[in-house]
Protein backbone atom coordinates (compact mmCIF):
# COMPACT_ATOMS: atom_id res chain seq x y z
CA UNK A 1 0.00 0.00 0.00
CA UNK A 2 0.86 3.59 -0.79
CA UNK A 3 -0.06 7.07 -0.41
CA UNK A 4 -0.37 9.33 -3.48
CA UNK A 5 0.16 12.59 -3.75
CA UNK A 6 -1.26 14.61 -5.89
CA UNK A 7 -0.64 18.19 -6.46
CA UNK A 8 -1.33 21.08 -8.71
CA UNK A 9 0.48 23.63 -6.44
CA UNK A 10 4.55 21.86 -7.60
CA UNK A 11 6.48 20.37 -9.65
CA UNK A 12 7.87 17.10 -8.66
CA UNK A 13 11.17 17.99 -8.51
CA UNK A 14 9.97 20.86 -6.35
CA UNK A 15 8.47 18.31 -3.58
CA UNK A 16 11.64 16.08 -4.37
CA UNK A 17 14.06 19.07 -3.32
CA UNK A 18 11.46 19.92 -0.51
CA UNK A 19 10.98 16.02 0.66
CA UNK A 20 15.52 15.90 0.76
CA UNK A 21 15.79 19.18 2.70
CA UNK A 22 13.48 17.95 5.33
CA UNK A 23 14.82 14.62 5.92
CA UNK A 24 18.57 15.67 5.82
CA UNK A 25 17.63 18.79 8.04
CA UNK A 26 18.84 21.58 5.65
CA UNK A 27 17.21 24.95 4.38
CA UNK A 28 15.20 24.09 1.44
CA UNK A 29 15.99 26.90 -0.24
CA UNK A 30 19.88 26.39 -0.30
CA UNK A 31 19.28 23.00 -1.23
CA UNK A 32 17.03 24.48 -4.76
CA UNK A 33 19.74 26.98 -5.57
CA UNK A 34 22.95 24.61 -4.78
CA UNK A 35 24.29 26.17 -1.95
CA UNK A 36 25.53 22.98 -0.03
CA UNK A 37 28.72 21.78 1.06
CA UNK A 38 30.35 18.23 0.84
CA UNK A 39 29.34 17.41 4.34
CA UNK A 40 25.46 18.51 3.37
CA UNK A 41 25.67 16.43 0.17
CA UNK A 42 26.35 13.09 2.34
CA UNK A 43 23.28 14.12 4.26
CA UNK A 44 21.01 14.67 1.15
CA UNK A 45 22.04 11.23 0.27
CA UNK A 46 21.31 9.71 3.17
CA UNK A 47 18.21 11.59 2.99
CA UNK A 48 17.53 10.32 -0.58
CA UNK A 49 17.62 6.77 0.81
CA UNK A 50 15.54 7.12 3.05
CA UNK A 51 12.88 9.12 1.17
CA UNK A 52 13.18 5.72 -1.71
CA UNK A 53 12.04 3.65 0.94
CA UNK A 54 9.16 5.91 1.85
CA UNK A 55 5.50 5.06 0.49
CA UNK A 56 4.77 7.83 -0.73
CA UNK A 57 3.63 8.40 -4.76
CA UNK A 58 3.64 11.93 -5.82
CA UNK A 59 1.52 12.86 -8.81
CA UNK A 60 1.96 16.20 -11.02
CA UNK A 61 3.70 18.00 -13.60
CA UNK A 62 7.56 17.39 -14.11
CA UNK A 63 9.98 19.18 -15.40
CA UNK A 64 12.42 16.37 -16.88
CA UNK A 65 11.65 17.22 -20.16
CA UNK A 66 10.66 20.89 -20.43
CA UNK A 67 7.47 20.24 -21.63
CA UNK A 68 4.31 22.43 -21.49
CA UNK A 69 2.60 21.90 -18.23
CA UNK A 70 0.12 19.61 -18.44
CA UNK A 71 -3.40 20.06 -16.64
CA UNK A 72 -3.72 17.63 -13.43
CA UNK A 73 -7.08 16.65 -13.45
CA UNK A 74 -9.08 14.61 -10.91
CA UNK A 75 -9.68 12.10 -14.16
CA UNK A 76 -5.77 12.64 -14.37
CA UNK A 77 -4.91 11.49 -11.17
CA UNK A 78 -7.39 8.23 -11.45
CA UNK A 79 -5.84 7.27 -14.59
CA UNK A 80 -1.99 7.40 -12.63
CA UNK A 81 -4.15 5.56 -9.60
CA UNK A 82 -5.16 2.53 -11.45
CA UNK A 83 -1.92 2.35 -13.17
CA UNK A 84 0.09 2.39 -9.89
CA UNK A 85 -2.27 -0.88 -9.15
CA UNK A 86 -2.74 -2.66 -12.14
CA UNK A 87 1.23 -2.32 -13.42
CA UNK A 88 3.02 -1.72 -10.32
CA UNK A 89 0.79 -3.62 -7.97
CA UNK A 90 0.74 -1.14 -5.35
CA UNK A 91 -2.98 -0.20 -3.87
CA UNK A 92 -3.12 3.54 -2.58
CA UNK A 93 -4.28 3.68 1.30
CA UNK A 94 -4.97 7.36 1.08
CA UNK A 95 -5.19 9.96 -1.80
CA UNK A 96 -4.33 13.56 -0.85
CA UNK A 97 -5.45 16.14 -4.11
CA UNK A 98 -3.48 19.64 -3.78
CA UNK A 99 -5.52 21.58 -4.20
CA UNK A 100 -9.20 22.09 -5.65
CA UNK A 101 -8.67 25.73 -6.35
CA UNK A 102 -6.00 25.18 -9.27
CA UNK A 103 -7.51 21.87 -10.58
CA UNK A 104 -9.08 21.48 -13.74
CA UNK A 105 -12.77 20.62 -14.10
CA UNK A 106 -13.85 17.90 -16.72
CA UNK A 107 -16.12 19.87 -18.36
CA UNK A 108 -15.87 19.70 -21.99
CA UNK A 109 -15.61 22.34 -24.76
CA UNK A 110 -19.27 24.03 -25.33
CA UNK A 111 -20.48 23.03 -21.74
CA UNK A 112 -21.98 25.70 -19.73
CA UNK A 113 -19.50 26.45 -16.93
CA UNK A 114 -18.20 28.60 -14.32
CA UNK A 115 -15.49 28.60 -11.64
CA UNK A 116 -18.48 27.42 -8.96
CA UNK A 117 -19.49 24.49 -11.08
CA UNK A 118 -16.51 23.92 -11.89
CA UNK A 119 -15.68 22.94 -8.23
CA UNK A 120 -18.94 21.61 -7.47
CA UNK A 121 -17.80 18.94 -10.04
CA UNK A 122 -14.47 18.14 -8.08
CA UNK A 123 -15.88 17.63 -5.14
CA UNK A 124 -18.38 15.05 -6.29
CA UNK A 125 -15.69 13.46 -8.32
CA UNK A 126 -13.45 13.04 -4.78
CA UNK A 127 -15.80 11.46 -3.69
CA UNK A 128 -16.52 9.29 -6.52
CA UNK A 129 -12.37 8.75 -6.53
CA UNK A 130 -13.29 7.48 -2.70
CA UNK A 131 -15.55 5.33 -3.61
CA UNK A 132 -14.00 3.68 -6.59
CA UNK A 133 -10.77 3.25 -4.69
CA UNK A 134 -12.06 1.83 -1.36
CA UNK A 135 -9.41 4.39 -0.16
CA UNK A 136 -9.86 8.28 1.92
CA UNK A 137 -9.50 11.17 -0.58
CA UNK A 138 -8.29 14.61 1.20
CA UNK A 139 -8.88 17.69 -1.08
CA UNK A 140 -7.43 20.44 0.32
CA UNK A 141 -9.32 23.96 -0.72
CA UNK A 142 -9.23 27.58 0.45
CA UNK A 143 -11.44 29.06 2.88
CA UNK A 144 -12.85 32.57 1.63
CA UNK A 145 -11.44 36.03 2.99
CA UNK A 146 -14.54 36.73 5.19
CA UNK A 147 -12.66 34.72 7.74
CA UNK A 148 -9.95 37.54 7.85
CA UNK A 149 -13.01 39.49 9.07
CA UNK A 150 -13.53 37.80 12.09
CA UNK A 151 -11.99 37.23 15.59
CA UNK A 152 -11.65 33.72 15.40
CA UNK A 153 -10.70 32.83 12.20
CA UNK A 154 -11.09 29.30 12.15
CA UNK A 155 -12.91 28.09 9.05
CA UNK A 156 -16.12 26.92 9.25
CA UNK A 157 -18.15 24.35 7.31
CA UNK A 158 -19.85 26.81 4.98
CA UNK A 159 -16.41 28.79 4.52
CA UNK A 160 -15.03 27.14 1.36
CA UNK A 161 -14.11 29.35 -1.44
CA UNK A 162 -16.11 29.15 -4.54
CA UNK A 163 -18.62 26.41 -4.03
CA UNK A 164 -20.99 24.83 -1.29
CA UNK A 165 -20.53 21.64 -2.57
CA UNK A 166 -17.77 21.03 -0.02
CA UNK A 167 -20.09 21.45 2.85
CA UNK A 168 -22.87 19.72 1.13
CA UNK A 169 -20.70 16.19 -0.03
CA UNK A 170 -17.65 15.79 2.46
CA UNK A 171 -18.07 13.10 4.76
CA UNK A 172 -15.54 15.15 6.96
CA UNK A 173 -14.22 18.46 6.76
CA UNK A 174 -11.28 19.19 8.88
CA UNK A 175 -10.65 23.53 9.08
CA UNK A 176 -6.79 24.71 9.73
CA UNK A 177 -5.47 28.45 10.70
CA UNK A 178 -2.02 29.23 11.67
CA UNK A 179 -2.50 32.64 13.93
CA UNK A 180 0.92 33.91 12.98
CA UNK A 181 -0.40 34.87 9.54
CA UNK A 182 -3.34 37.10 10.83
CA UNK A 183 -2.48 38.43 14.48
CA UNK A 184 1.39 39.30 16.23
CA UNK A 185 3.48 36.76 17.77
CA UNK A 186 2.85 36.82 21.48
CA UNK A 187 -0.14 38.54 21.45
CA UNK A 188 -3.73 36.78 22.76
CA UNK A 189 -6.39 35.46 20.49
CA UNK A 190 -10.16 34.94 22.37
CA UNK A 191 -11.87 31.29 21.33
CA UNK A 192 -15.75 30.88 21.06
CA UNK A 193 -15.94 29.31 24.89
CA UNK A 194 -14.15 32.56 25.78
CA UNK A 195 -10.25 31.17 26.55
CA UNK A 196 -7.35 33.07 25.71
CA UNK A 197 -5.04 31.95 23.69
CA UNK A 198 -0.66 33.39 23.46
CA UNK A 199 0.07 33.51 19.53
CA UNK A 200 3.32 31.50 18.88
CA UNK A 201 5.31 31.31 15.45
CA UNK A 202 4.31 27.29 15.45
CA UNK A 203 0.95 27.65 17.19
CA UNK A 204 -1.34 25.73 14.43
CA UNK A 205 -5.06 25.43 15.31
CA UNK A 206 -7.58 22.47 13.88
CA UNK A 207 -11.31 22.13 13.55
CA UNK A 208 -13.52 19.22 13.03
CA UNK A 209 -16.05 21.30 11.61
CA UNK A 210 -18.00 18.25 9.62
CA UNK A 211 -17.86 14.35 10.57
CA UNK A 212 -20.91 12.68 8.43
CA UNK A 213 -20.78 9.11 11.67
CA UNK A 214 -19.57 11.23 14.78
CA UNK A 215 -19.42 13.93 16.84
CA UNK A 216 -17.39 17.56 15.00
CA UNK A 217 -17.29 20.84 16.34
CA UNK A 218 -14.66 22.47 19.25
CA UNK A 219 -10.72 23.45 18.16
CA UNK A 220 -7.41 21.20 18.84
CA UNK A 221 -4.35 23.51 19.33
CA UNK A 222 -1.26 21.51 17.69
CA UNK A 223 2.38 22.70 17.35
CA UNK A 224 4.46 22.86 13.95
CA UNK A 225 7.52 21.86 14.14
CA UNK A 226 9.05 23.44 10.94
CA UNK A 227 12.92 21.50 11.06
CA UNK A 228 11.19 18.20 11.47
CA UNK A 229 8.13 18.34 9.30
CA UNK A 230 6.10 16.98 11.94
CA UNK A 231 2.57 18.20 13.68
CA UNK A 232 1.93 17.12 17.44
CA UNK A 233 -0.69 18.41 19.95
CA UNK A 234 0.54 21.55 22.45
CA UNK A 235 0.45 21.67 25.72
CA UNK A 236 -0.70 25.00 26.43
CA UNK A 237 1.84 25.06 29.47
CA UNK A 238 4.62 24.18 27.02
CA UNK A 239 6.58 26.96 24.96
CA UNK A 240 7.91 23.77 22.65
CA UNK A 241 5.33 21.30 22.10
CA UNK A 242 7.86 18.11 21.07
CA UNK A 243 10.11 19.21 23.59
Amino acid sequence: EVVVYGTTEMSIEELGIYDLAVGARLDASAVADGNVSDEEMSQLEAASLQRAALPLWLVGHSMARRKKRVSISILTIEKALYWIEDHMDFKARVVFLDYMNLMQSERKPGQMSDRRMDCTDLVRAAKDMALAMGCPVVMLAQAKRECDDRDWQLPQMADGMETAAIEQFSDKIISLWMPKVSEAVGGTIETPDGDQLVVSENMLLMGLVKQKNGPAGGYFVLGVDFEQNEIRMMELEQEEPWA
